[in-house]
């Protein structure tokens, strides 16, 4: 039983020790090639970060550009509010002046047709007085003096 579990060790280890081996490169790069090889990151970097960097500054130039035109739409809209409240003040005004002649009106016009209303009823009197007067006269002969009929 030990010397299965001896096997068994072995034969776990024994393919580490293989692929350890093979995972260590055969020869360690020149330090030139190193070198090479950091500058080109370098520079490709480099390239990487002028290039965002335009990107950026162009973006930035469009944003400057978008907030000039939202301040100056921004001053009309102003502006144009300033105007609109002017024009709404006076029209609140010259309706309230309507509305005070308008209330002017409909007291004179009251007060007319109080009048017409009693001249209307006056003439009915009168009407009325007459016909009872010619009534008077046709069926019971009654004879009015002229001064009386002037005066109705």
């Amino acid at each position: 039983m030990g010397r299965f579990i001896v096997c068994c060790l072995l034969s776990l280890l024994l393919p580490l020790f293989f692929f350890a081996q093979d995972s260590q490169p055969a020869s360690p790069p020149s330090y030139r090639e190193t070198m090479q090889g950091l500058s080109q990151q370098i520079h490709g970097q480099l390239e990487d970060l002028r290039r965002q960097s335009e990107t950026l500054t162009t973006q930035l130039a469009i944003a400057e550009n978008d907030l000039r035109l939202s301040q100056g739409q921004v001053s009309e809209l102003k502006t144009e509010l300033t105007d609109l409240n002017t024009c709404l003040e006076n029209t609140n005004r010259k309706l309230a002046d309507y509305s005070t002649k308008l209330t002017e009106y409909e007291q004179k016009l009251k007060a007319r047709a109080r009048l017409i209303r009693a001249g209307v009823m006056l003439i009915i009197l009168f009407v009325l007085v007459r016909v009872a007067l010619a009534l008077l006269k046709l069926k019971f002969g009654i004879k009015i003096p002229y001064w009386i009929n002037l005066i109705l």
